[in-house]
């Protein structure tokens, strides 16, 4: 319905109900197009926030949902990169997560060859450098 169309009390708070439970359902959703979803304008919907705190509350507890859902997503395809022996993944992860593991990322150089030495050691389908032993 266009914006100033008489609703019912009932009416509105089922079309807020669907507007959140949108937001919360899809990775990534926006208020503006959960709107669209519900069927609702999006100025009538921030009209609502404004007068509706636990409405607007409600939005901003999916907003943090959906941005944990985006970022498990985001996690799992690092991690499938990584199992997938992308060097850019693996460096990505061990100078976030590495340091707490002894891993150092100044030895890592953007520019150095990829190719993998002759001795490398296998470490559950990751492949790391091990140092040549020295003779």
């Amino acid at each position: 319905m266009p914006h100033g169309v008489a609703r019912s009390p009932e009416e509105i708070e089922a079309l807020k109900t669907k507007i959140v439970e949108t937001m919360c359902a899809t990775a990534g959703a926006t208020f503006y197009g959960s709107c669209q979803v519900a069927g609702v304008g999006a100025s009538e919907a921030y009209e609502w926030r404004t007068e509706d705190k636990a409405f607007d509350e409600a939005i901003l507890l999916a907003f943090r949902i959906t941005d944990g859902m985006g970022t498990d997503l985001a996690q799992s395809k690092l991690i499938r990169q990584i199992h997938n022996d992308v060097l850019k993944a693996i460096t990505y992860w061990l100078d976030r997560k590495g340091g707490e593991r002894g891993f150092n990322p100044k030895i890592i150089n953007e520019n150095m060859d990829v190719t993998p030495p002759a001795f490398v050691q296998d470490f559950g389908g990751v492949k790391a450098d091990v140092p040549t032993p020295e003779a």
